[in-house]
């Protein structure tokens, strides 16, 4: 078929020559009808095969439930697979193709070769980007430095791709300017100092495990107080908890103060740390009816067993039984964390002026934010609707004007 479009193309060009169209020119016109045809038959081809592909690759995805068909579709390698595969087929073929226009295969061959050197990087920076998501599936604690490190080949494989296509172009071997490199070192590492510095500070966090995606992290200095969504070559993207996108360089991970929560949430606790305020006023030495009469609270009974069996002639103020009984009810509580690492104290602070301060110190069982602020409520209610039973009030600052000082007379009707 090929040679039946030579033979019809070169009567065709007999006979413009004939009727005194220029040589050169109608030489011209066949070779740009041919790369025309080259072209439209690449293309026809491409569709035919891709088609095909896809549809292969759909079918695997619905009956295996597979996930890379899709990964190979979403990074579009079966398209640069096709392309390649012509693109080589025709590079082989060029001789033959332009038989009858030689003066055509020294620039056809190096445009050839340049277009198979586009699609074998874009093949290959393709198949790193499957794999990075066929790994990231796969690895439930994602490595930080992985799509940094996806990213430095990539890079890699780019700018030997340019010296290559630069050695196409002018004739020469790689090497030739491989070996000049050594002297525009100084102007690359210039050039690519926030991704070398990225890569660096991308290993250093994965090594140490100081980070990776899902972490929650603050960083007062960056405004940063959210969860780590993405890690790339130079940055890090943190999507804040007021649904703002933050995006921070990686460098500053390791040079600046960071706080990371994900302890939180591996030990599968949370900590409360609150305190009661209570007027002090309202302290007193237990009498031995307020001492029966806590005795038979359900809570206090071993605390009062235990006291009586150490016969401690001490007397009890109203505040460290109810520090007791918080205590008590805490670690009873269904939803409260106890363990050798999750402490559970219910401690007095030095006083102030607004109170005695008694702190609630303990882990919830849950770190889930809205279920923490659910039990934390409950736990604090509790402990302020308790203080009567005690004889205890919470301190509360008077909002009216000290009395004190004022003019009686000046009260009198």
């Amino acid at each position: 078929m090929l040679h039946a479009l030579f033979v019809w193309l070169n009567e065709i060009s007999q006979r413009l020559i004939a009727k005194g169209w220029n040589t050169a020119w109608v030489n011209f016109l066949s070779g740009l009808f041919i790369v025309a045809v080259l072209i439209a038959a690449a293309l026809g081809i491409y569709w035919v095969v891709r088609i095909v592909l896809r549809n292969i690759l759909s079918l695997v995805k619905r009956k295996k439930r597979a996930y890379w068909p899709e990964v190979f579709l979403k990074r579009k390698v079966i398209n640069y697979l096709c392309y390649l595969v012509l693109a080589v087929i025709y590079k082989k073929l060029l001789p033959y193709i332009f038989e009858q226009l030689p003066a055509w295969i020294p620039a056809a061959n190096k445009l050839m070769g340049l277009v198979v050197l586009l699609l074998s990087m874009r093949l290959i920076t393709g198949l790193l980007w499957v794999f990075y998501d066929l790994f990231r599936r796969k690895m439930v604690e994602q490595p930080i430095a992985m799509k940094g490190l996806i990213q430095f080949i990539c890079i890699g494989v780019y700018f030997c791709s340019a010296i290559i296509a630069i050695s196409i172009l002018v004739d020469k071997s790689p090497l030739v300017f491989i070996g000049g490199l050594s002297a525009a070192s100084a102007v690359l590492m210039l050039v690519f100092k926030d991704s070398i510095t990225g890569l660096v500070a991308g290993v250093q966090l994965a090594r140490n495990d100081m980070v990776r995606i899902g972490d929650w992290i603050t960083m007062p200095s960056q405004g940063v107080d959210g969860t780590v969504i993405d890690i790339s070559l130079t940055t890090v993207k943190v999507k804040n908890f007021d649904l703002t996108v933050i995006m921070v360089p990686a460098y500053l991970l390791i040079t600046q103060s960071v706080q990371n929560w994900r302890g939180l949430t591996v030990s599968g606790g949370r900590r409360i740390m609150r305190s009661v305020y209570i007027d002090i006023t309202t302290l007193r030495i237990c009498t031995p009816e307020m001492l029966e009469k806590f005795g038979g609270i359900d809570l206090l009974q071993d605390f009062f067993v235990g006291r009586a069996a150490e016969t401690v002639d001490t007397p009890l103020t109203n505040v460290e039984v109810y520090m007791q009984y918080m205590e008590a009810y805490l670690r009873r509580h269904p939803k409260v964390k106890t363990g050798p690492d999750f402490y559970l104290l219910v401690r007095q602070l030095p006083a102030e002026d607004i109170g005695l301060p008694v702190q609630i110190y303990c882990y919830t069982s849950t770190p889930v934010w809205s279920e923490y602020e659910a039990i934390a409520s409950q736990i604090m209610a509790h402990a302020l609707a308790v203080l009567p039973v005690f004889g205890l009030g919470i301190y509360e600052r008077s909002a009216q004007a000290d009395s004190r000082t004022a003019d009686v007379s000046q009260l009198r009707p």
